[in-house]
């Protein structure tokens, strides 16, 4: 039974199927080590999250894949299949639902920032005590976390939004500063290009994010020293091999 004033952290997720996630980021280094990336970014990510004084709610998509997800990040969470035409309208199911619930409060996250500080999630979670939403920035122009109290709950921040371009914070927050009170947490990135990658591998200021740092280890001359096409080549070639 749900408590009062009880907290959760909704988790985006997709099924790692090769060629479906992290495209842009398998341009450069090849399908399969994007999709196993994409692997480690969720282990990191649930490593993360058990560290917050809130329950855990994984939304996952394409629907029916809910053994492959259990298999992957284990049978312990609640998993839930997306609902929704497009992500605004997911999100707003998402947040909906957990409130349905009896959540009081609550966070979105997706699975491209493995390595977000949790003090960025806490503040989050802190600021929604206070009934304001908090949003915090990513630097291509969205946004890694978004939270609401259930009283102070805005699905028109979902609607009309181009999402995947660089316009979806600011036209976001536009929409939110409209109606409430809004807190902007500190900016952090997204892991979808070859260089977020090398960032990612040099930050110095982020969570442990174990899983995927020892991945870039092991694979580093892989990943890092492919010769230019070479990461394209690949990926068409294990597609041909797999199709």
């Amino acid at each position: 039974m749900i408590v009062q004033d009880s907290v959760c952290v909704l988790l985006f997720v997709k099924v790692p199927q090769p060629g479906r996630v992290k495209t842009r980021l398998a341009e450069a280094i090849g399908i399969d080590h994007a999709t196993q990336l994409y692997q480690t970014f969720g282990l990191d990510l649930l490593n993360l999250l058990r560290q917050l004084p809130a329950d855990l709610l994984i939304y996952y998509t394409p629907v029916g894949a809910e053994a492959t997800l259990q298999a992957w990040l284990g049978r312990e969470w609640p998993y839930y299949a997306q609902v929704g035409e497009d992500l605004g309208a997911r999100l707003t199911a998402a947040f909906s639902h957990a409130f349905a619930l009896g959540y009081q409060r609550a966070i979105v996250l997706g699975s491209d920032s493995p390595d977000i500080p949790l003090a960025y999630l806490q503040e989050a979670l802190e600021v929604l005590q206070h009934h304001q939403v908090a949003i915090g920035p990513t630097r291509d122009g969205g946004y890694y976390t978004i939270g609401f109290s259930a009283a102070n709950f805005l699905p028109q921040a979902f609607s009309g939004i181009a999402w995947s371009t660089e316009t979806v914070f600011d036209r976001t927050l536009e929409r939110l500063k409209a109606h409430t009170a809004v807190h902007i947490l500190p900016p952090w990135y997204d892991v979808d290009t070859l260089a977020d990658l090398e960032q990612l591998e040099q930050e110095t200021g982020g969570s442990a994010a174990v899983q995927t740092r020892q991945y870039l280890s092991q694979y580093r001359q892989e990943i890092f020293n492919q010769p230019s096409g070479q990461a394209s080549l690949q990926a068409t070639e294990t597609s041909t091999a797999t199709a």
